[in-house]
């Protein structure tokens, strides 16, 4: 059976080095590979390099499953009470369907742009709320933004 050599070739992080010892089993091939992180694995099978079944020693999984715990991520997975706040100020300014819409958000009242993206900018603007506060916009004002914005205990 005529076979491509992979020698040198990349396949996602993995760099192939040479073909590997055949074990004995008819089958695909094996061959040796070097990833990018500098760990070596001696046998990656043909057909996982060459479908994209295998893009690294794992490295890849983990540094993908980092990004999910950053401080955003963490925040949400939590339930943090001030992040159903931002919810619920997006919500009653976009959502028709939410009860407050009515007095909010037909009423022309909108979320700036900073805020609608990010729940972090929320915070870093507004900081961490008092115990037992609500966010309340400023008299007069349409836009929730740093400057037009407060915390109101009740």
């Amino acid at each position: 059976m005529n076979q491509i050599d992979l020698t040198g070739k990349t396949f996602g992080r993995w760099t192939v080095i040479e073909q590997a010892p055949r074990d004995g089993l008819r089958g695909t091939s094996k061959w040796v590979c070097k990833c990018a992180c500098g760990k070596t694995k001696p046998a990656v099978r043909y057909n996982a390099l060459t479908t994209g079944q295998s893009q690294s020693c794992g490295c890849l999984r983990a540094e993908k499953q980092q990004e999910r715990r950053k401080p955003d991520f963490l925040v949400h997975r939590q339930r943090n009470p001030v992040y159903r706040m931002w919810l619920t100020m997006k919500a009653r300014c976009y959502n028709a369907n939410h009860p407050s819409y009515s007095s909010h958000g037909a009423k022309g009242e909108v979320v700036c742009e900073r805020w609608v993206k990010s729940f972090d900018a929320f915070i870093a603007d507004m900081g961490q709320p008092p115990l037992g506060a609500v966010l309340r916009l400023k008299e007069g004002e349409s836009t929730y933004c740093k400057a037009n914005c407060h915390w109101e205990v009740k």
